[in-house]
């Protein structure tokens, strides 16, 4: 089964999504310093209140002011099959398991650059539709970095990029979730997207959807770079899923709860299937107010932590590193792939892939198994 092929048995709403995957072919807005914009909250309400608009769901509000489903419901003492009313108050949760509080601080959904339970560091760079789903993918993907603003077209987020990566932000995987806003992209702006991710990282192009005369030569640009580049850059077909979903906005380019549950999942599998780069080259990183040796090392995972940062950058004091230095940071080592993993409560084939950096396919052939092949704790898999 190939990358093209995988996962078709995901459940109802995702069915089709794996097969979308490859590597060959309106609320206000608070706009942080950094240009991240997030959604908020409809305004004339105290603070931790919605107001529910026509048609509204539960599953689409959560996402949109960055709440997780479940909080939201416990909050409203509701469940999904609870009815909502126009102009109904909600209340929004104080804390939510995985996100930070976007629409209540104004602060943007920009988290720290943690590894996800995958090892791979995931960076999402979108429009308003990677906003909307954002809360979706961090349950996907838990420990992304999502940075997305309403109306941001391909060329911003180009300039986005390239900020993030002279931040030193960008992970092993960069998800650009762009081209359906003003013009789209051509093949000059995709192949500079590629250029500035870099040869150590994999880039996944969300197709873009919607009525917009750009649609087709903006996906056929991100459909032949990746099969001129199959192992840097992998296309998740938004175009094709987007005509599984039943619940967009009157637009037809912003999804509801179930569309925004698809594209999460969709770049979830593209995440999943992206092929593991190994970076050979020293690479930097931007130091920002509140760093320290000890927090960039850990952020990158650096072996020999703080005293191996320092050592590379021949500095004698730790603690005079200043706000906008450049730093080196280690060569990404090649590492060898264990011969067997031993499954973890609650992991299904999916997390364990994302925790070895071991292809889903990969390890369904391995194993002699399906997608609906169910794995327990204790059992051990092989890898190689």
């Amino acid at each position: 089964m190939n990358r093209s092929t995988l996962g078709t048995r995901l459940g109802a709403s995702v069915l089709v999504v794996a097969a979308l995957v490859s590597a060959a072919p309106a609320a206000p807005a608070v706009t942080s310093a950094s240009g991240t914009t997030t959604t908020t909250a409809t305004t004339g309400l105290a603070p931790g209140t919605y107001l529910a608009q026509s048609g509204d769901t539960w599953a689409y509000i959560a996402p949109r002011v960055g709440v997780e489903l479940a909080d939201l419901l416990r909050a409203n003492g509701a469940t999904t099959s609870t009815a909502i009313r126009a102009g109904q108050p909600l209340v929004l949760p104080a804390v939510s398991k995985h996100l930070p509080a976007t629409s209540r601080t104004g602060t943007p959904y920009s988290g720290p650059m943690a590894p996800s339970s995958a090892g791979r560091r995931v960076t999402v760079v979108g429009d308003s539709i990677a906003l909307g789903a954002a809360s979706l993918m961090n349950l996907e993907m838990p420990g992304l970095t999502i940075d997305a603003r309403e109306g941001r077209t391909f060329a911003q987020g180009l300039t986005r990029l390239a900020e993030l990566k002279q931040a030193g932000r960008l992970g092993d995987v960069v998800v650009l979730g762009l081209g359906v806003n003003d013009g789209g992209a051509t093949a000059t702006q995709v192949r500079r997207a590629m250029d500035l991710v870099g040869t150590g990282r994999t880039l996944v192009l969300v197709t873009a959807s919607g009525p917009v005369a750009w649609e087709t030569s903006t996906n056929t640009a991100m459909r032949n770079l990746a099969a001129t580049y199959p192992s840097r850059v992998v296309v998740a077909d938004w175009k094709r899923a987007s005509a599984y979903v039943t619940d967009f906005r009157e637009d037809r380019i912003h999804p509801r709860g179930q569309g925004a549950s698809v594209y999460a999942r969709l770049v979830r599998l593209a995440v999943d299937t992206a092929p593991v780069l190994r970076s050979t080259t020293p690479r930097t990183v931007t130091v920002q107010a509140g760093d320290t040796l000890s927090l960039i090392a850990t952020r990158y995972g650096v072996t020999g932590g703080w005293q191996a940062l320092a050592t590379l950058n021949k500095i004698s004091d730790p603690h005079m590193i200043r706000v906008g230095q450049t730093l080196l940071l280690p060569a990404t080592s090649t590492t060898t792939t264990p011969a067997t993993y031993t499954v973890l409560p609650g992991q299904g084939w999916y997390a364990v892939s994302r925790a070895t950096g071991v292809p889903v396919t990969q390890l369904l052939s391995l194993n002699g198994a399906t997608l609906s092949t169910e794995i327990h704790p204790g059992q051990r898999l092989r890898l190689r």
